[in-house]
């Protein structure tokens, strides 16, 4: 078990170290996938480097990610886009969020997606956007944490889960 604050951090105020620890727990959490043995530690802030720049570099939106941390061990890790203006209005939002959100399996259930969610809306309402998607991936294990996450917005805002049938 991990000690101390759970801090969540925007990829923008990370340094080269934290990225690197996020980009192994990447690696070791299945979401950046290594055919090579994972005690490569080297190999692993690699294949992970290369999967943050994906997710931060998709064209033409701008793209982030929002990691949670309890010290200086990451223990969660949840994406985000923003949609161009000029095709908001065609697509109907302005950014979505979720589509790989993920908490390490010893962590789950003590609030850390939440909060992870929590700090991208946060983000988003800084920035004016109030329409966005959640990107849900399909599973049993995600469908009552999704199910509690759409059903405590309010009815007034546009809340979606277009690849899960909750």
């Amino acid at each position: 078990m991990l000690e101390g604050i759970l801090q969540i951090k925007h990829s923008n105020v990370l340094g080269d170290g934290q990225i690197d620890r996020v980009a192994e727990f990447l690696v070791r959490a299945g979401i950046a996938i290594s055919s090579i043995y994972l005690d490569d530690v080297a190999h692993a802030v690699e294949v992970g480097r290369a999967y943050i720049n994906q997710v931060t570099r998709r064209q033409p939106y701008q793209c982030g990610f929002f990691a949670a941390f309890f010290g200086d061990y990451p223990v969660g890790f949840v994406s985000y886009l923003i949609v161009p203006v000029q095709v908001r209005h065609t697509l109907g939002y302005e950014a979505a969020l979720g589509g790989d959100l993920h908490v390490a399996l010893e962590h789950r259930r003590e609030g850390i997606g939440t909060r992870l969610i929590a700090g991208v809306e946060d983000y988003f309402r800084q920035l004016g956007i109030h329409r966005y998607v959640f990107l849900v991936a399909p599973g049993e294990s995600a469908k009552l944490f999704w199910r509690n996450i759409l059903s405590s917005r309010p009815c007034s805002a546009t809340w979606t889960a277009p690849l899960m049938n909750l």
